[in-house]
């Protein structure tokens, strides 16, 4: 087994990272913040996807094993899925309506994320005596903002070229 640790704002980075770990031989077994485990075997062309879990979440990755996507690893409202690469893309949404629902979800998530470390780092600082607890809400909540900001840019993005094709 070999170990990385990496940071990512950006899950769209982290999937293309993860897919050319795949093309090197190495293949994800366990994910969490920060953390990778990787197996050595062949070179393979996987590609990656990191999927917000929905409320039935059996039900789906249930589905989407039945669809020959394999579930390599969940942490807690995420899924880290697989599927060998072929001549069509692999994608969990393939209409811009779905797109723009799934990532109005993340953007949810996110800014609820958010919300609490700004909330957290006020507390620090007024009420506790730790500034530096206050300073890495405060760290938590910048990052937080500019994957909101992130998201929300994609969503943007698909709303305007959605607005394009249906004109």
């Amino acid at each position: 087994m070999i170990t990385a640790h990496r940071f990512f704002i950006d899950y769209e980075k982290e999937e293309k990272w993860l897919d050319a770990q795949s093309q090197k031989g190495l293949h994800l077994k366990k994910a969490i913040p920060f953390y990778y485990q990787f197996e050595e075997g062949v070179p393979e062309k996987y590609t990656y996807r990191l999927v917000l879990l929905p409320k039935d979440r059996k039900e789906y990755l249930e589905f989407l094993a039945s669809t020959g996507v394999e579930i390599v690893a969940i942490f807690i409202l995420w899924a880290y899925v697989r599927k060998k690469e072929e001549e069509r893309p692999f994608e969990l949404y393939s209409d811009s309506t779905s797109k723009i629902a799934y990532l109005c979800k993340i953007l949810f998530l996110y800014s609820f994320v958010f919300i609490l470390n700004v909330a957290s780092s006020i507390l620090n600082f007024v009420v506790s005596t730790s500034v530096w607890t206050g300073l890495i809400n405060a760290s938590a909540s910048l990052i937080m903002l500019i994957a909101m900001v992130q998201v929300y840019t994609r969503i943007r993005a698909l709303q305007n070229e959605r607005e394009i094709f249906h004109k």
